[in-house]
């Protein structure tokens, strides 16, 4: 419905163009593009009365007559309400008419302002504000409701949680400070759990037939059988792996095609002494090959294929990539957790904790929170989560849930 000049002329073709709506804004922009339009539909025409900025005015009923010598270029902002009566009328849009081109940033726009939504997200946060990693609300899986302007919040689960992913019937988590696996059903109760042998996992992914768990602790990836929960292997990722110390800092995962992405701090292992040689590998199912695919990040997390492109965070940075080269959002947080549904990216936010980590950020945000992108326009809305500080996991919610 939003066409440049020349694809609005082709359609056109012999018919007038005409313009619907006397918009003080849209006009004027529109009939830069098309000086020759002589003619504007309005319902209020005895108000205008003849003609309007060098326009003759006609009244919506008269257009029905000329239905088959016109084409609309509708320039009002009650875009809804004039697509309905030329429907009404018997009109085909994109046949015999479109939007003004104008309009293209502020219907995206108002797509976002508009959205209506669900997510999932989780949080590691302890349940006492004593504790650094303490809040008011305490860690768990939550819902956010989005209306438009309105959002709710509700916790669903509590606990401290990282990664998480629905497939099929259940929803897979680890609770962090219990050491345990758990499975949900679709009505978000616990149908079993497994104590889990190492410790401080991050990462979580699931296929069709294993899951796969990443401690940090260890540096290591376990690979389970999904159907029966047993651990057929654990894959370390250096020889520094098994020290119980994190030296690489594993982190998230995802699952895709025979590879399983993952995240980490510091390739060489030193991200303690503040060298942070970070990236993003892939663990070959099959032959257990483990193969580099980013260098050079600053705390990577949230890989994930999306669209067939790998997108991931570079986090203190507030960076979101599209692929190796693309970055799609830059904000003023330490960003965490990406999900994507129908145009619109999902991106989580966390409290920062490391204040000097955060030097290439100009501003730092202190509020956790859930982003929303516009893939076309880029447009950004923030939806902030008080009393939560740590965000890691960013779902979008599947159908039957």
């Amino acid at each position: 419905m939003f066409f440049n000049k020349e694809k609005i002329q082709y359609l056109a073709g012999s018919r007038e163009i005409v313009f619907w709506g006397c918009s003080e804004d849209w006009v004027p922009k529109t009939q830069k593009i098309l000086p020759q339009v002589s003619r504007i539909v309005d319902i209020n025409k005895v108000l205008l009365k003849e003609s309007w900025r060098d326009l003759t005015v006609i009244d919506p009923s008269e257009i029905k007559e000329q239905q088959d010598n016109v084409f609309v270029v509708i320039t009002t902002g009650s875009i809804d309400s004039v697509v309905a009566h030329l429907l009404e009328l018997g009109f085909i849009a994109e046949r015999d008419f479109c939007y003004s081109p104008f309009f293209e940033d502020f219907s995206l726009a108002s797509k976002l302002t508009n959205l209506k939504t669900e997510l999932i997200f989780t949080s590691s946060d302890y349940g006492t504000r004593e504790n650094v990693r303490g809040s008011s609300k305490g860690g768990g899986i939550y819902k956010l409701s989005i209306d438009g302007d309105e959002y709710t919040i509700n916790t669903l689960i509590s606990g401290s949680y990282r990664q998480a992913q629905f497939y099929s019937d259940r929803l897979y988590a680890i609770d962090y400070v219990k050491n345990e696996l758990q499975l949900f059903n679709t009505k978000l109760m616990m149908v079993e759990s497994i104590k889990l042998s190492s410790r401080h996992y991050t990462g979580l992914s699931v296929s069709d037939s294993k899951l796969f768990l990443v401690s940090s602790a260890n540096d290591i990836i376990e690979v389970y059988d999904r159907q029966t929960l047993e651990l057929l292997k654990q894959v370390p990722f250096s020889d520094k792996s098994f020290s119980d110390k994190g030296l690489h800092h594993l982190n998230d995962c995802y699952y895709d095609e025979g590879k399983l992405f993952f995240s980490y701090f510091s390739r060489s292992g030193a991200w303690r002494k503040e060298i942070f040689d970070g990236g993003i590998s892939f663990l070959d199912i099959e032959s257990d090959e483990i193969v580099e695919v980013q260098s050079g990040l600053f705390q990577p997390h949230s890989p994930k294929i999306i669209n067939d492109a790998l997108h991931f965070c570079e986090s203190p940075k507030g960076k979101v990539y599209s692929s190796s080269w693309e970055t799609i959002a830059q904000t003023s947080g330490f960003v965490r957790g990406i999900a994507y549904q129908n145009g619109f990216y999902f991106i989580g936010q966390s409290e920062t904790l490391y204040m000097k980590r955060a030097k290439s950020v100009s501003n730092v945000m202190m509020n956790s929170g859930i982003y929303i992108l516009e893939e076309q326009s880029k447009c950004m809305r923030f939806y902030p989560t008080f009393g939560i500080k740590n965000i890691h996991c960013v779902l979008s919610i599947p159908q039957g849930w």
